[in-house]
């Protein structure tokens, strides 16, 4: 904030008398939430038009902004000459809060329009006709155009289904979650983390052994990440019988070679799903932004009937009809619901990453929480805007600070300061389905290959806007942003339940790190880094997270350093007898600014770790010994390479998240055993 110097047209800060008077009025408008100088009242300002114009409207007269210019580029330079913009998907892009204007870029301004329903799909017809993946078209000029009722996304013609009425929730300071979020407080959560296949194995084991001793009934929450995301999803909405989703409780002692081999249960088999060939069959067939979460959705959710990327997700029928009783466009659409007698609140953890053409870090990354019912990033990281980085280009956004009802997670932006409560916003073209859900909890595979080649980006995309608050924000535009795995900041999905006050965490860390061997952690200090001795993921919660090139877990301390040794002294510890690394704690809060818990609060912890059990082992038939022993200690032969500690990618050369049937069903089996024993 800033105002200019009468003399020498410098910019001086403002006094803090100016600031209050700005956060008065900011709350003001808020509670008022009176019309809004929007594009269309600007217009009449000037008097060009007399059309009437109310908060949470707009009008077909308004002036449009698009990003889009047409221009074909190979190289970010071949676009210099339109100022601020950059090449994605071989065409010029003006960068976020630019408008394409007069054959430049120019800055958005207070009357820029919103999102343009754009029926050029900048494909060609003129040999080979409109390709179907391309949805409804028409063959116009040359052009692949869509048919009226449909506007162009990545050059996919999507439904244009006109304006939602929706609900926003401001979250900030000490302001409750909405629906049953708020319940996650008195209840348990649980936590299944990140590891591809690997964590979905854990979670089979967990799911199995927990609902076998009807345990479930008593969570709350189930909280998820990456790998645990495409498990805890399956296991939420999949419509099987437990022994067929789950499989039938298991006994150590009769886990013959034979019993392993065999098909793992429906949710763990999709482990062995293809999703290196999926994805070629995809490519050139969808958007590159989509081809990460279709390819994840196919492997994972198709078997099961939920990988449809058009259908919504709500939290039960009667939410499904009062949505559609205030939308009456999306009656007939189809919504996806969590089967009855699952917890009541289900979060998927992703992240938001930089808007096109930008670059974020470990102050600019900011959570995606994604659920049935509310998406959206709660507060606002270290209760500030954040900065982007684009060459010599910056640009700082407001980014979080609510959730919105997640059938219009992705709209554009509702004009004005009424950004919260019931609010009218234009649809998204592409919303929150849980086939996308679970393929961004999980991008950080598509950020491995986000770059195809030149301007070719692969990482999910959508609008995002920030939800106002007496505290922080100003109306904004919204802006398309990258998404990426939840594991760049939070692989556990802790945090997102420390947010929500919960008070009983279960954490189920699966892990590819085993604990150290090098060092006693009952009787030696803890070093200032514990890289490589122990899961960084499960370390950043007392302090020693750090920000690397792949994640951010420096902001990620809620408990004291000094309660971490005695965890791992007890975990180590065990894994010596022989017994399961389980692990059971009170600890105290701690502050966090950056994710907005607060401190003092007593909670419960208990962690799973992923370790040798020697007593599990030992439980088994001999030849099942001898297979796991041939993959110890360097050896890649047998069965069981590296067990438990198998690979979150390409385990299996050439086959990127598969595990064979040994491997899922030893795996579960194990986390079975664990809580048995516990």
């Amino acid at each position: 904030l800033g105002h200019a110097d009468s003399e020498g047209d410098a910019c001086t800060e403002l006094e803090d008398t100016e600031l209050r008077e700005i956060d008065d009025l900011r709350v003001e408008l808020l509670q008022r939430s009176p019309p809004a100088l929007t594009r269309t009242s600007a217009v009449q300002l000037e008097g060009a038009s007399t059309a009437k114009n109310t908060d949470n409207e707009t009008s077909s007269s308004e002036e449009r902004c698009t990003a889009k210019t047409n221009k074909f580029c190979m190289f970010k330079s071949m676009c210099k000459t339109l100022g601020a913009s950059t090449c994605t998907m071989m065409k010029c892009q003006c960068l976020p809060g630019y408008c394409y204007s007069g054959a430049r870029c120019q800055q958005q301004t207070q009357t820029s329009g919103r999102r343009q329903c754009d029926a050029d799909t900048q494909g060609s017809c003129f040999l080979m006709g409109c390709g179907a993946s391309r949805g409804p078209t028409t063959c116009m000029m040359g052009k692949c155009m869509c048919q009226p009722g449909y506007c162009s996304d990545n050059g996919v013609c999507k439904k244009d289904l006109g304006s939602f009425e929706a609900n926003v929730v401001q979250l900030y300071g000490s302001q409750r979650f909405p629906g049953h979020q708020a319940e996650i407080s008195s209840g348990s959560a649980l936590c299944i983390s990140g590891g591809g296949s690997r964590a979905l194995s854990v979670a089979l084991g967990a799911f199995r052994a927990l609902e076998n001793l009807g345990m479930m009934k008593n969570v709350s929450a189930l909280s998820s990440v990456s790998g645990g995301s495409w498990a805890s999803a399956i296991y939420m909405f999949a419509d099987l019988p437990e022994s067929i989703l789950l499989g039938t409780p298991t006994t150590p002692a009769e886990l013959t070679l034979e019993i392993l081999g065999r098909k793992p249960p429906a949710l763990g088999a999709t482990a062995q799903s293809p999703t290196i060939k999926i994805a070629s069959e995809l490519f050139g067939k969808v958007p590159l932004d989509e081809l990460w979460t279709r390819t994840i959705g196919e492997a994972f959710l198709s078997r099961f009937k939920l990988d449809d990327m058009e259908a919504f997700m709500a939290q039960d029928e009667a939410d499904v009809k009062r949505i559609q009783q205030a939308n009456p466009q999306l009656k007939g659409q189809r919504f996806l619901t969590p089967m009855p007698g699952r917890p009541r609140s289900f979060v998927m953890s992703g992240v938001i990453l930089g808007p096109e053409g930008f670059s974020s870090g470990g102050d600019s990354t900011v959570a995606l929480q994604m659920s049935p019912d509310y998406s959206g990033s709660p507060f606002y990281p270290n209760n500030q805007s954040v900065e982007y980085v684009h060459g010599g280009e910056r640009l700082r956004e407001e980014v979080g600070g609510g959730l919105m009802e997640t059938f219009a997670f992705g709209s554009d932006s509702p004009p004005g300061w009424k950004t919260a409560g019931t609010v009218k916003v234009q649809a998204p073209l592409k919303h929150m389905s849980l086939a996308r859900a679970i393929g961004i909890s999980s991008a950080a595979f598509a950020g491995g290959v986000s770059k195809l080649a030149a301007g070719l980006d692969v990482s999910p995309k959508n609008e995002v806007w920030p939800v106002l608050s007496p505290v922080e924000g100003f109306p904004q535009q919204a802006s398309r942003h990258q998404f990426g795995d939840g594991y760049i900041l939070d692989n556990l999905g802790v945090l997102a339940m420390l947010q929500r006050r919960a008070s009983r965490i279960a954490t189920f860390v699966g892990t590819d790190r085993p604990l150290s061997k090098s060092i006693d952690f009952c009787t030696a200090p803890l070093p200032p880094s514990l890289e490589g001795q122990v899961s960084s993921d499960l370390a950043s919660l007392f302090g020693f997270g750090k920000d690397s090139v792949g994640s951010f877990t420096r902001n990620n301390q809620v408990f004291k350093a000094e309660d971490f040794k005695a965890i791992l002294c007890e975990l180590q510890g065990l894994v010596k007898a022989g017994k399961p690394a389980v692990a059971l704690k009170s600890l105290t809060l701690q502050s966090n600014r950056w994710w907005g818990i607060e401190g003092g609060a007593q909670v419960d912890i208990l962690i799973y770790y992923n370790e040798v059990c020697a007593d599990f082992e030992a439980s088994l038939p001999e030849a099942t010994q001898a297979e796991i022993a041939k993959g110890r200690n360097g050896g890649q032969t047998g069965e069981f390479v590296r067990y438990p500690f198998v690979k979150t990618t390409f385990q299996h050369f050439g086959k990127f998240t598969y595990l064979s049937e040994f491997e899922v069903n030893l795996l579960s089996a194990q986390v079975e055993y664990a809580i048995r024993q516990n």
